[in-house]
């Protein structure tokens, strides 16, 4: 007599036990993920920066280092930030954008804020075209000329290039 707990399983049964990890696998690997990149300013903090009150030192304090500054004369920081959130291998949907530009005057005391959302995003089309270069375009024959011309060498005190016929002198 063979004892229950040895029992084999059915074949019904492995399939069905398989087709519930599978499942359970499947439904796992489907989380939400939410991710944050640069530098999210918090709108609290942001409100206590205010026009005429703060040093660039008490805005870096508070709000932290800006993720770029303005290239020439460097009073505007900017704090760019993304939110996104990504479900499985689908591509990420954007939850939140933001830039904050915090310009200060020669003082170095915040002069104004600025903020801009992705609705104030302008998408940008791409060019195609390729920018032209200086020089001639040569075919295959022509390729094949000067790999002829080349391999000749300079025995007779001449370069190459000197006795190239498509070459102009």
């Amino acid at each position: 007599m063979q004892k229950p707990h040895l029992r084999r399983f059915s074949p019904r049964t492995w399939t069905l036990g398989l087709a519930a990890m599978l499942v359970a696998l499947g439904l796992g690997a489907c989380g939400m993920r939410t991710d944050t990149q640069g530098n999210m300013v918090d709108p609290e903090l942001l409100k206590q920066v205010k026009p005429g009150a703060l040093t660039k030192e008490q805005v870096q304090t508070l709000l932290g280092t800006p993720s770029s500054v303005s290239t020439f004369d460097q009073t505007t920081w900017y704090y760019i930030g993304k939110q996104t959130q990504k479900i499985a291998f689908l591509d990420p949907s954007v939850l939140d954008q933001k830039v904050v530009a915090v310009e200060f005057d020669k003082k170095g005391v915040v002069k104004a804020i600025h903020q801009y959302g992705e609705a104030d995003g302008k998408d940008v089309d791409i060019v195609s075209r390729t920018t032209p270069t200086r020089g001639k375009s040569i075919g295959v024959f022509d390729q094949l000329w000067q790999a002829f011309i080349d391999q000749i060498g300079t025995g007779n005190g001449m370069d190459a290039s000197a006795r190239d016929p498509f070459m102009k002198h």
